[in-house]
């Protein structure tokens, strides 16, 4: 049987010809309990399947059952005054408009009210969160009747009415034992929880904890428009949503379930949905282990997501518009006109900061933020802190015993129980947003330098006391602000580093793409580097400086700025007529002002979670800024495709 089609209003034409039909039905009622009973049984409509298939199995749900329970008519005839052989009669006369409506078209606050006053102790909810199948979908299984539901009290986080209290029903299969949840469905034979395609009206955070998809996705746009963060969400949302009378309303059987939204429920929230968006665009499903705790459920998904977008890059590197590419008709010299592409990209760095590995350079990621060293480092933890000394620390010290290492540690430990380390934290950490409004935490990487200058030279005695940090974020940006790819620096920032990324990014995966134009601040140092290793990329792409460095901090005496980084050499560069410039050169540096709101969100977060959440917020500042890119009329926007353009 087809699916009855959905609709939220009822006609006065459909009213008054379901009334004709039921003369006995005007005499006992009005149009207000008319009413009043559809909504009422609109909301309870998977509830009436639920009870109707418990007594028979055969039931169809696509169609409404002839009769209510008694549990239904008794509810609601207690709910709104309506005597019960009347809520019959209006249900034999209506239950197929009642079944062709969405079960949240009219959930009113009258019926919200019913619902957490007497709802409980029938476990009835209007918001009872159900798999999105009834029968068993397991290939190999017998079972032809439906599946046996148990409700499960959960604490349900909604986008317009703050926590509530409702139901999860759990399906069992008899036959093959496959238990089906709002989001996912488990089997016997295999310890995995396998999630529906597509995204769910609302996501499991925590064990009996859900978040409504619509109230994730505000989280996710507060994050990249406003750098809002978990904790401040959580917050806002306990300060303005929370009801105090619904959670006394709840029943005994939400005892020990708590109400109040935790950091820890947004970001779940904020990895699920990312994780179920992705694989709804690769029409896949997301497959997870069935055991373990919530954030380490979803690590080796989180680190094959990363290595996807590390491997081909984001989603809009393809990206062309008028505003990064230029197309220049010209000459060929034999008398034939051709036109030439110019494709633009900006390179700068951000310093993020995230714990890594103290040992210099290692890009292996740490067993917890706790740990200063990762597992192949991990002998290192007992050495002397102070930089370049090789002797064993001593016990309950990170120094070894030589008096100016120690005195330095001394020093160290009187500053971080001074009055004045607040100040000195905050400035060092440049936290512009910080994570917690109410309780802003001072970090900082707590290296410490003698003020003496040593008795055997100039060099400073130098130690890390606290965690080595990632050294920068290096971010590739188009002109018009599309982000195109980003790599994290742990040593300096070195022409080595930088010579590596352009040849990974674009020689080694994506050739074709190689920009013909690559801004970059010291690219007047990286000329001189690439000629002194005879690597023809100088002959390939253009290699100018900002405009604005060029200007106020690069030497016009050397042959590099003069001559071979000189913005004002590459005429295509130049805007109409000569005058201006065609492309924003600064593209990097205003993204990176954007970037820098993240600082106090991410500078404490794991590897892959961090690498995760900063290419999510990549990949949908991305879908942003195109679709402003797509508004602007008579401007081309398209993605190169193995050379060519397609719009």
């Amino acid at each position: 049987m087809a699916a009855p089609v959905v609709r939220d209003v009822l006609s006065l034409g459909e009213l008054i010809e379901r009334l004709q039909k039921s003369p006995d039905l005007i005499k006992s009622t009005g149009f207000n309990q008319c009413c009043a009973v559809v909504d009422a049984t609109s909301a309870l409509k998977q509830q009436i399947i639920g009870q109707e298939l418990r007594r028979n199995h055969n039931y169809d749900p696509t169609g409404p059952p002839n009769r209510l329970s008694t549990d239904i008519i008794v509810f609601v005839s207690s709910q709104l005054g309506i005597k019960s052989n009347v809520i019959t009669e209006i249900w034999d006369a209506f239950r197929e408009v009642i079944w062709s409506r969405s079960e949240y078209s009219l959930t009113a606050e009258r019926l919200r009210d019913s619902f957490r006053a007497a709802g409980f102790s029938r476990k009835l909810s209007e918001l009872t969160l159900y798999p999105p199948n009834r029968c068993c979908i397991q290939q190999d299984c017998p079972n032809e009747h439906h599946l046996l539901e148990e409700l499960h009290p959960i604490v349900l986080f909604t986008f317009n009415d703050g926590p509530r209290a409702t139901y999860e029903a759990v399906l069992t299969c008899n036959a093959c034992k496959t238990m089906y949840y709002h989001n996912y469905f488990t089997t016997r034979a295999e310890k995995s929880r396998t999630y529906y395609s597509g995204v769910p009206e609302a996501i499991e955070t925590t064990k009996h904890h859900f978040f409504e998809t619509n109230l994730a996705r505000l989280f996710v746009n507060l994050l990249v428009m406003s750098w809002t963060s978990a904790t401040n969400f959580a917050r806002v949302y306990e300060l303005s949503m929370t009801d105090t009378e619904v959670i006394d309303a709840a029943s005994n059987d939400w005892q020990g379930r708590s109400f109040r939204m935790t950091t820890d429920n947004v970001w779940n929230a904020f990895f699920i949905l990312a994780l179920l968006e992705d694989h709804q665009l690769r029409d896949s499903v997301l497959i997870v282990p069935n055991e373990g705790s919530q954030p380490l459920r979803f690590q080796e998904a989180i680190a094959e997501r990363n290595y996807r977008i590390r491997t081909h890059g984001q989603v809009e590197k393809s990206h062309f518009c008028d505003k990064c590419c230029r197309w220049i008709e010209e000459n060929d010299g034999a008398g034939e006109r051709k036109v030439r592409k110019v494709h633009a990209l900006v390179i700068d760095g951000i310093t993020l900061g995230r714990p890594c590995c103290s040992a210099a350079n290692c890009a292996s990621p740490l067993p917890t933020t706790r740990h200063h060293f990762c597992a192949q480092h991990a002998s290192m933890k007992n050495d002397c802190c102070v930089e370049g000394c090789n002797s064993k620390a001593e016990v309950s010290w990170n120094t070894c015993s030589l008096e100016s290492h120690r005195n330095l540690e001394k020093t160290h430990r009187q500053r971080n129980t001074a009055m004045f380390q607040l100040k000195a934290k905050l400035q060092r950490a440049a936290v512009s947003v910080p994570d917690d409004a109410l309780d802003p935490e001072a970090t900082s990487d707590d290296v410490e330098e003698c003020p003496e200058k040593p008795e055997d030279g100039n060099v400073k005695i130098k130690a890390r006391f606290g965690h080595r940090r990632t050294h920068n974020e290096q971010i590739m940006v188009r002109p018009c602000g599309i982000i195109v790819a980003r790599k994290t620096f742990f040593g300096a920032e070195s022409l080595t580093e930088h010579r590596a990324m352009i040849k990974e990014e674009f020689e080694e995966r994506d050739e074709d793409l190689m920009p013909d134009v690559i801004f970059y601040d010291n690219n007047c140092r990286l000329y001189r580097h690439l000629r002194h290793s005879n690597d023809d990329l100088i002959h390939r792409v253009c290699l100018p400086v900002d405009v604005f460095h060029w200007m106020c901090k690069h030497k016009k005496t050397d042959i590099e700025c003069s001559e071979h980084c000189n913005p004002w050499k590459f005429s295509e560069l130049r805007g109409e007529a000569g005058i201006g410039w065609y492309f924003n050169s600064s593209a990097a540096e205003q993204t990176n002002v954007w970037l820098g709101g993240y600082h106090s969100i991410l500078r404490e977060m794991r590897a892959d979670r961090y690498d995760f959440v900063l290419d999510e917020l990549i990949y949908r500042r991305n879908r942003i800024a195109l679709a402003k890119l797509e508004e602007d009329i008579g401007l081309r926007v398209g993605h190169f495709r193995d050379g060519r353009d397609e719009q």
